[in-house]
């Protein structure tokens, strides 16, 4: 009798198994994060204005910088520039602001709308000179640097004798900030 019972439970068991309904599908939701995600960076570690000519000194030297900053950015930014202190050499200085830095389109560019500040001179507070409404990656832009003319740099610069430019130095920086 109990192998009977024993066989009838099996059987069963077996029954309901095999007509069980089995799960044919899940589901899973997937999601995208998007960080902001913004980098910059200079394509040299310096820049010369050089000062050999009269001309030179009466109308002033530019610097092209082609595609001197490299941007990657997730969204719309704003790239601010900004000069670490006046140019100096020892205990001589020249103002900051006596520099212009004017930015344009260099080989690669973001596809919405690009504006440039005009007729920006050098400061020590970061003031825009970039602003995009989109991202993109490997963006680049040219930028000119412009030294002053006339009078500028010509009071008492020259009171070494080696023969050597006088060299005044600052240090510039670019941040970039989402807009």
């Amino acid at each position: 009798m109990k192998r009977v019972i024993l066989a009838a439970v099996t059987l069963i068991s077996v029954a309901f198994v095999g007509t069980a309904n089995a799960q044919t599908s899940a589901n899973v939701t997937v999601n995208i994060n998007l960080h902001k995600v913004q980098s910059i960076s200079v394509s040299a570690a310096s820049v010369n204005l050089d000062y050999q000519s009269e001309s030179d000194y009466l109308n002033g030297v530019t610097t092209e910088m082609a595609d001197h900053l490299i941007v990657f950015s997730t969204g719309g930014f704003v790239v601010k520039v900004k000069s670490g202190d006046d140019f100096k050499k020892g205990s001589e200085s020249i103002l900051a602001n006596t520099v212009q830095v004017l930015a344009s389109n260099g080989t690669k560019t973001p596809t919405g709308t690009v504006t440039y500040a005009p007729n920006l001179m050098l400061s020590t507070t970061a003031t825009p000179l970039i602003t995009t409404t989109k991202g993109g990656s490997g963006l680049k832009f040219n930028v000119d640097y412009i030294g002053g003319k006339g009078d500028a740099y010509i009071v008492d610069r020259f009171k070494d004798s080696d023969g050597n430019p006088n060299v005044y130095s600052a240090t510039v920086t670019y941040e970039i900030v989402a807009n």
